[in-house]
């Protein structure tokens, strides 16, 4: 948990850095995804943590197609999660910036920030819970790289990478296409978890 906090400062810190290349506007409109996304992903967690110990439980009592069951569940949930925040910010992105008290520039620059990467909610609400039935598995590792993965590891050197040839757009595109990734990463990894069940 120490570690996985510490990897969302270094996120939080490489994103910044990256953004006030462009603009102060840009890093504040980072803070505010930031915000949202969090308030997002706190409904994945809050759910997939009842997901380990359904999990552990059960590779306990060696009742494998239970777990897979509950992992399945889990994952459309979290999906269904992602989905509600996608809805939310494509829907309503400048009633959500004026809650942030933003300038016109700010309130543009977020609207299409929290339209793009809103996008990736789907994504990371699953890996999230690829993380969770990892640890219930007691594969502890693989869940911790996961989630590097999706803050730093890839998310960093792509937002990098897209930031130069499309600007400021492009950091905000580094985020679904690094969910996107990480996903499918993730899901084929916990394919073979439960196989070898």
């Amino acid at each position: 948990a120490g570690i996985t906090m510490f990897i969302s400062s270094i996120m939080s810190f490489g994103i910044n850095k990256i953004l006030l290349s462009f603009s102060t506007t840009a890093a504040a409109v980072f803070g505010a995804y930031f915000k949202l996304y969090t308030f997002v992903s706190m409904a994945a967690f809050g759910l997939n943590n009842a997901l380990i110990s359904i999990v552990a439980y059960n590779l306990g009592t060696k009742k494998y197609d239970r777990i897979k069951q509950s992992v399945k569940l889990s994952g459309i949930y979290s999906a269904f999660i992602g989905f509600i925040g996608l809805i939310i910010l494509q829907l309503f992105p400048s009633q959500i910036m004026m809650a942030f008290h933003a300038s016109d520039t700010m309130t543009a620059m977020g609207i299409t920030a929290l339209r793009i990467t809103s996008i990736s909610f789907i994504f990371a609400c699953v890996s999230i819970m690829v993380c969770y039935a990892l640890q219930g598995l007691s594969i502890g590792i693989p869940s911790m790289i996961i989630s590097a993965a999706r803050q730093v590891i890839i998310l960093l050197p792509v937002a990098y990478f897209l930031g130069g040839f499309f600007q400021v757009t492009g950091v905000w595109m580094a985020f679904p296409v690094t969910e996107i990734i990480v996903m499918f990463i993730a899901c084929i990894y916990l394919s073979h978890a439960l196989k070898k069940l």
